[in-house]
């Protein structure tokens, strides 16, 4: 009776999705022929419903932690707020990491995107020195807004020594490739948290407003969901 209820209603509905969606999508491909345009038109609500979730991402991540820092006691603030940093820090140099090893080994990519591009590119891959001092940058954005959009990376590019020589030199430069900038975005929100935490009750309404906005991001989520 309990998994029956209402509170349990969104997971059964959720799994029984999943599983017709598998079955439909056996059945379809053993008994109808399709092209590329099929497949865009099928997996047309997909993309909405996926869309409409990562809309929300960036304001849930900034809402739920302001909020939820200002309005701990100072202890248990600071505390929480030094062991988030510590965790995102140490799962994003994990993920840097294994990102790496994982190129080393298994080349991902298009080989001829890799061709196309070795004349401005070189094949070495980033030092760890390079993988933290881009951490260090990502983690202190020069503008909040382009770190909700792009991440800072480091490339070497081949510069030739002169106009006239065929040799040339491995230059390292710093550049923004798509992604959301997710420690720097939490990092500067514990920050925030942290302040508007520190100034109590002058810092209220600051904290009312994201506490609703918080709410407001959360129905939105379950409606999305539902």
């Amino acid at each position: 009776m309990a998994l029956c209820s209402g509170k349990n209603s969104l997971l059964i509905l959720t799994v029984l999705g999943v599983i017709l969606g598998v079955v439909a999508g056996i059945v379809i491909r053993l008994l109808f022929t399709y092209g590329p345009y099929e497949i865009m038109l099928v997996s047309f609500l997909g993309e909405i419903f996926m869309n409409m979730l990562k809309l929300v991402i960036l304001p849930l991540i900034f809402s739920s932690m302001v909020s939820g820092l200002a309005n701990l006691d100072t202890k248990s603030g600071g505390r929480i707020g030094l062991l988030t940093f510590t965790y995102f820090l140490f799962t994003t140099l994990m993920a840097v990491i294994v990102g790496t090893i994982l190129v080393l080994i298994i080349h991902p990519g298009s080989p001829k995107m890799r061709r196309s591009n070795s004349t401005q590119t070189s094949n070495v891959t980033v030092t760890a020195m390079d993988t933290f001092l881009d951490l260090v940058r990502n983690i202190f954005p020069e503008n909040l807004v382009q770190a909700a959009i792009s991440q800072v990376t480091t490339i070497y590019i081949k510069q030739p020594y002169n106009a006239t020589s065929s040799n040339y030199t491995l230059v390292p430069q710093v550049v923004y490739r798509d992604g959301t900038n997710s420690i720097g975005i939490i990092v500067f929100c514990i920050i925030f948290g942290a302040i508007a935490n520190q100034l109590g009750q002058s810092a209220a309404p600051v904290v009312d407003f994201f506490t609703s906005f918080e709410g407001i991001i959360m129905g939105y989520v379950r409606g999305i969901m539902w």
